[in-house]
């Protein structure tokens, strides 16, 4: 429940956002993309193998950029929206609040969400990984190496 009530609130801002920039900034290197994706051209763009693939899936079938726009907003707005929930059921209301208003609703990563580029969705994907880790870490016992010594990481230190 929790994490709905995060959600649904990023979810609309990130959609009026999308609306503004609609369908989302593009530039050169994603103009370089979106060519090889249609065929056009023969010139490597740099981008990682997973990523042309999904912007091939999803902008090369319908040729509309806003449905790679659109999935990288949802993706952030989960990824954000779990981090943000978790601060607010364990009753981080301070954190909770600098959070979302100095990095999720910070400019340059709503830009670089709604941008063709890999490099905004892999980093925030990352964040959302170690948080993840963070987590676990924290609920079970972290052991030195987990083949050869049966004792706490807590007992080390």
């Amino acid at each position: 429940m929790a994490f709905a009530a995060v959600v649904l609130p990023l979810l609309a801002i990130y959609a009026c956002w999308l609306l503004t920039f609609w369908p989302g900034v593009l530039d050169q290197d994603i103009l370089a993309v979106m060519l090889q994706v249609e065929g056009n051209v023969s010139f490597e763009s740099g981008k990682p193998v997973l990523w042309y693939l999904l912007v091939k899936y999803l902008y090369g079938t319908p040729l509309r950029v806003e449905f790679v726009t659109g999935l990288q907003l949802l993706i952030a707005a989960a990824v954000c929206a779990r981090i943000l929930s978790w601060c607010r059921v364990e009753g981080f209301g301070k954190t909770f609040w600098a959070v979302l208003i100095s990095v999720v609703f910070a400019p340059h990563v709503l830009f670089f969400q709604s941008t063709l580029y890999s490099d905004g969705l892999f980093a925030l994907a990352t964040a959302g990984i170690f948080f993840e880790m963070w987590l676990i870490s924290r609920l079970a016992r972290i052991k030195v190496t987990s083949f050869f010594s049966g004792q706490r990481y807590s007992e080390y230190c």
